[in-house]
């Protein structure tokens, strides 16, 4: 029983050394790659992750999509001056609840919940440009936010996107129809939306 609170105190030691010396930023996520994971590229850009088998990689508006086994990842190389979390909390969806946030100026990660989903936010700082990873999964699926954490970590290469557009009607759309029929519209159709 000593021996075992002896070990517990030198782990709770080391846990706090190692979260002084990064100044209580988020710590780098160096999850390894499950067996059977592949390399997914986009070669004009240089852009390649490492992904479950059977994941597809889509290209559209600056933005690279990575989907499959019911988790979206889109991500997206930003030119900014701003900070990761600066940058990452002005993702925040409206709606969702956060249920957990840290990080600083190099890294972000916040995860939200809302309509049904968990939305896990990874910001990482990389040169002048952020790593902006978005995953979307089913909320009763936690596991699913360890598979957008590898993906994230495993991204390289890519091309900053244009500046975001000014108006919505530069988005992909798709119509919608409210429930009671009583109202239509056209909304983003990007995967990371909910209406």
């Amino acid at each position: 029983m000593e021996r075992m609170t002896v070990m517990a105190i030198l782990g709770v030691c080391l846990l706090g050394t190692g979260a002084a010396a990064t100044g209580g930023a988020a710590p780098p996520v160096t999850a390894p790659h499950a067996a059977g994971d592949v390399t997914v590229r986009h070669a004009p850009s240089g852009f390649r992750a490492v992904v479950p088998r059977g994941y597809r990689l889509r290209v559209s508006g600056g933005a690279y999509r990575l989907s499959g086994g019911g988790l979206t990842v889109t991500v997206r190389v930003v030119r900014t001056p701003r900070g990761a979390s600066a940058y990452g909390r002005s993702l925040a969806r409206r709606g969702d609840r956060v249920v957990s946030s840290a990080g600083g100026a190099t890294r972000f990660r916040q995860v939200g919940v809302g309509a049904g989903q968990r939305r896990v936010v990874i910001v990482r700082r990389r040169g002048a440009d952020l790593l902006v990873v978005t995953g979307l999964h089913p909320r009763a699926r936690t596991g699913l936010a360890g598979v957008a954490d590898r993906i994230a970590a495993s991204v390289r290469g890519g091309t900053p996107g244009a500046a975001a557009p000014s108006s919505g009607r530069l988005l992909p759309l798709s119509p919608y129809r409210a429930p009671d029929g009583g109202a239509t519209a056209w909304v983003p159709s990007e995967a990371d939306w909910t209406v």
